[in-house]
């Protein structure tokens, strides 16, 4: 497993990359979270196949964590999109220091980002 520092103008967060991460995940987002709740952003292809495992290593860990589940592909990636997910988050309760981990590519990674 090894994070990678990605760092912008006004702040910088870690992404960790690695092998098996599933099962370790719940701890690592434990870790950086400043509040019980956890939003796990996906889409529908990804959640087909990872997200139980996602949302129990999550949940184990202590978090109350929420699936929130995007269409798949780059028609995706819109600020229509990005509002409602905005809006899933409010109604779920997650707030500024709830931990939010994106669970597939690059429409999800930018989404959750």
């Amino acid at each position: 497993m090894k994070t990678v520092r990605v760092r912008c103008s006004s702040f910088d967060y870690g992404v960790t990359v690695g092998r098996s991460l599933l099962t370790s995940m719940g701890l690592e987002a434990k870790a950086a979270a400043r509040s019980p709740k956890a939003a796990l952003i996906t889409d529908a292809h990804v959640a087909a196949l990872y997200k139980d495992k996602a949302l129990a290593s999550l949940r184990e860990a202590g978090l109350a964590a929420e699936a929130i589940i995007v269409p798949p592909g780059e028609s995706s990636k819109t600020l229509a999109q990005a509002g409602e997910l905005f809006d899933t988050m409010l109604r779920a309760g997650i707030d500024r220091g709830s931990v939010v981990v994106a669970l597939g590519g690059g429409v999800v990674s930018d989404l959750a980002g």
